[in-house]
């Protein structure tokens, strides 16, 4: 029998992982296991956006850091993950490195 991994406090929020300049939008219904999927991806080298992946290779693990953007209720996430790429694509500041700007949408992805 295998054991299902239970989160404490599981939160639908959209978030954002950035380092320095550089920023990625998601959106998860449960905060801490997205968290825990990205960074055993990257340590393991094997993430699926190569940006992010190239980004924790070359510079200090430390400095990438993980923060919710906002708490909504799973029915709105697509939606409100979508404002904040509009918002972030906006920032000329930053450089978003999500390898898709539609929110939910793997449209176009190979």
């Amino acid at each position: 029998m295998v054991k299902k991994r239970r989160y404490k406090n599981p939160i639908s929020c959209v978030y954002k992982i950035t380092f320095r300049k550089y920023i990625y939008i998601g959106s998860t219904t449960i905060f801490s296991k997205r968290k825990y999927e990205h960074l055993w991806a990257l340590k393991k080298n094997i993430h699926t956006n190569p940006i992010l992946q190239n980004i924790y290779n070359k510079h200090s693990k430390n400095e990438i850091q993980f923060s919710i953007i906002e708490i909504v209720s799973i029915e709105k996430l697509i939606e409100t993950e979508q404002k904040y790429i509009n918002i972030y694509k906006e920032d000329k500041t930053l450089k978003i490195i999500n390898i898709l700007l539609i929110a939910g949408s793997s449209l176009g992805h190979k």
